[in-house]
């Protein structure tokens, strides 16, 4: 069992609630408290047996730098878009892996495109879990789709991302044309 906030405890709500929740055997907490207050996260981190991993507070290569620095958290949620990119995303994990802090692949909503590179990333690396599902909650798009089999999303094989476009089905945004 794991438990996510979304940033919801302030820094003294986190310990009083997970300590309540030690009985339960917390896999992790997930970003207890707001990004920003990584003296506040590093406190709960101290102060409490649950693995704090930190999400929102772990955007970009300068966040995770400053987390390990602080020592803030004990594992971190690195996430494709949120990091900027394969290169950034796969900067974080050398980083991540170089300070021996485990770390989960995920995302948010991004669509079947993104996913298709997080999982690529995935195979890449070595996370302690994906969360790498967010596909399913896009509408339409015009691409191949992901299969999901047994609560596992399989690796698309094939060129590039391993996903076909349907160009029919792509709505042109603006027109280039020469001028002769």
């Amino acid at each position: 069992m794991a438990t996510d906030t979304n940033q919801g405890w302030t820094t003294k709500q986190a310990i009083r609630a997970l300590r309540r929740f030690e009985a339960f055997e917390l896999a992790w907490a997930e970003q207890p408290v707001v990004a920003r207050d990584l003296a506040g996260l590093k406190e709960v981190r101290q102060s409490t047996a649950a693995m704090i991993v930190a999400d929102e507070a772990c955007g970009t290569p300068d966040d995770l730098m400053r987390l390990i620095e602080m020592r803030a958290a004990d594992a971190l949620h690195l996430k494709l878009v949120k990091a900027g990119g394969v290169r950034a995303l796969m900067t974080m994990v050398a980083i991540a892996e170089v300070a021996g802090l485990p770390y989960l692949l995920g995302q948010m909503d991004e669509g079947t495109l993104a996913t298709a590179a997080a999982l690529h990333c995935a195979v890449a690396a070595a996370p302690l879990s994906c969360e790498l599902w967010g596909f399913q909650r896009v509408g339409s798009q015009p691409f191949s789709a992901l299969a999901m089999r047994d609560g596992e999303v399989a690796l698309p094989l094939g060129a590039g991302l391993g996903i076909t476009v349907d160009e029919a089905a792509l709505t042109p945004v603006r027109r280039f044309e020469t001028q002769a």
